[in-house]
């Protein structure tokens, strides 16, 4: 706990206004993280864009919203859930007068901040972000350790993904809640256009067979994220779905199976002129439509490699 002691003290040390901002296109995870911690140290939360329509979902069901910024004057920023320039949808971090980046994913390109406290072993942003406002002494509301144990629960593919230090931050985070409705409000009704599409991308995609895994890949317009998350809760093994129009693509591996998917997604991403990133068992990348194809090998050519060296 020795990093969230420092963490603790270098928000306690920040002067002036704070803006506490997440990646663009946020999840719950970034939401849950941004909400919580900017009350924690009397900030701002905002996202750089409107978050994702899940995450919406389950922040309406706690009665919470989240602002967009729109370029207010703040004297320090704090990055949840994202350490890379690259992820802030235009934002500039640069004309903050000091930067903390708070995060847990594999990326490349991490920008410079004044401090940053990255742990890639955390299943989600979120378990930071409760251990923080802990070692604040900040008295988390049940409403706010909901929301995070939500994130968890969503990050972690609910617990899929979890190690044993998820499980007793977790648990930590549901004392005294009613478990069985976090649930229910962590899992909305998914919208009949998304339903359509993952079905859509999941019918057409291809499957590759190598040695004894599965590698699942699919062409989408949009949900490249839920495509291939389906496309492994189906039984494959790593899948790949691109968005070749907005130069887009998203990695989704089985739990146990070789590797790590932002690792992957890395590759990817400097494939694509772009950049790429994230968990173990999810990330993504985007860069320049003209590279997608491109970037589409390299993803293959990397999984290739880790099963390679898999002895098949």
């Amino acid at each position: 706990m020795k990093g969230i002691a420092r963490l603790a003290r270098e928000l306690t040390a920040l002067q002036g206004s704070t803006l506490v901002l997440t990646h663009a296109t946020a999840d719950l995870d970034a939401c849950a993280c941004a909400l919580v911690l900017a009350r924690a140290i009397n900030a701002e939360a905002r996202t750089p864009d409107r978050p994702t329509g899940s995450a919406w979902r389950v922040l309406e069901n706690y009665g919470r919203g989240i602002l967009e910024y729109g370029g207010e004057k703040y004297d320090n920023l704090v990055l949840v859930d994202v350490s890379n320039a690259d992820l802030l949808g235009g934002v500039d971090p640069h004309k903050f007068k000091k930067i903390i980046a708070i995060d847990h994913h594999y990326h490349n390109n991490h920008l410079k901040a004044d401090y940053s406290h990255i742990e890639h072993e955390r299943a989600s942003c979120a378990e930071i972000v409760f251990d923080a406002c802990n070692a604040l002494g900040a008295r988390l509301s049940p409403t706010e350790r909901a929301l995070l144990l939500s994130a968890v629960l969503h990050d972690s593919a609910f617990f899929k993904s979890a190690n044993s230090q998820t499980l007793r931050t977790a648990a930590q985070m549901a004392d005294g809640l009613d478990y069985a409705a976090v649930v229910a409000k962590a899992t909305p009704n998914g919208e009949y256009g998304e339903i359509k599409a993952v079905q859509k991308a999941v019918a057409a995609a291809e499957l590759v067979r190598y040695g004894r895994f599965t590698i699942g890949i699919a062409a989408v317009k949009a949900f490249e994220l839920q495509s291939a998350a389906a496309l492994v809760e189906m039984g494959c093994d790593y899948a790949l779905a691109v968005d070749e129009e907005h130069g887009k693509m998203s990695c989704v591996k089985r739990v146990g199976a070789p590797g790590t998917a932002g690792k992957i997604m890395e590759k990817a991403g400097k494939a694509f002129g772009g950049s790429g990133g994230g968990h173990e068992c999810a990330a993504g990348s985007h860069g320049q439509p003209k590279k997608t194809q491109k970037a589409l090998e390299t993803a293959k050519k990397e999984i290739m490699l880790l099963l390679g060296n898999n002895n098949l």
